[in-house]
């Protein structure tokens, strides 16, 4: 089995720290806007029928293998995609060699490690799914996972904005009512003009 996902990076046209709770519930009038970027980040899985995982970024050209707990518990040159693992796969599913490429250069302020995260995540979930007709999560699951994983690693609040970018792609309004973010994407027909008269460098 080979499952392969693909998340966008983003970038933020206006509110892009009013996604960190709890700042946007420090003010009356709040919003995010964003929008999804041809930068993306990929995650390959390949199910193997042998005993050790395998973690290969390309990108930052490093490679992990290991038992599921040696992979699963983060102590490694890749903590991310280790920890996601452990958020979830289990020690009783196969092994399998995870491979990811995120296009947007390290510290570049695009989101590009939440959208690997979503990436990641995502693949890994269809996995477990295709594997044992496990229930595949929400879009908020999936934010809400790899959100917490991120905080976790940084030792820092994350917000929101890069993982819906991630998930939705397009242009993207993000408002916050009290108990939670609200995500609207707009259509092609709304954005018609912002790819003419929008130019990034």
């Amino acid at each position: 089995m080979r499952i392969i996902c693909s998340s966008p990076t983003r970038v933020d046209l206006a509110g892009g720290t009013l996604d960190l709770w709890p700042l946007h519930q420090l003010l009356l009038s709040k919003a995010t806007v964003n929008i999804a970027i041809d930068l993306p980040a990929t995650a390959e899985i390949e199910v193997t029928t042998g005993r050790n995982f395998i973690l290969r970024s390309l990108d930052q050209q490093k490679e992990v293998q290991g038992t599921y707990e040696e992979i699963a518990s983060g102590g490694h040159s890749l903590p991310l995609l280790g920890l996601l693992v452990q958020g979830v796969w289990n020690k009783n599913l196969p092994a399998f060699v995870l491979t990811t490429k995120a296009h947007s250069p390290k510290g570049a302020g695009l989101g590009g490690s939440s959208a690997l995260g979503v990436s990641v995540a995502s693949a890994l979930f269809a996995g477990r799914s295709a594997l044992h007709n496990f229930l595949r999560p929400s879009a908020e699951n999936v934010v809400g996972l790899v959100g917490d994983v991120e905080a976790h690693l940084i030792k820092s609040p994350t917000g929101i904005q890069d993982y819906w970018a991630s998930v939705r792609g397009g242009t993207n309004l993000i408002h916050y009512p009290p108990g939670g973010g609200q995500v609207t994407t707009l259509s092609v027909e709304e954005t018609k003009g912002l790819s003419r008269d929008l130019f990034l460098w």
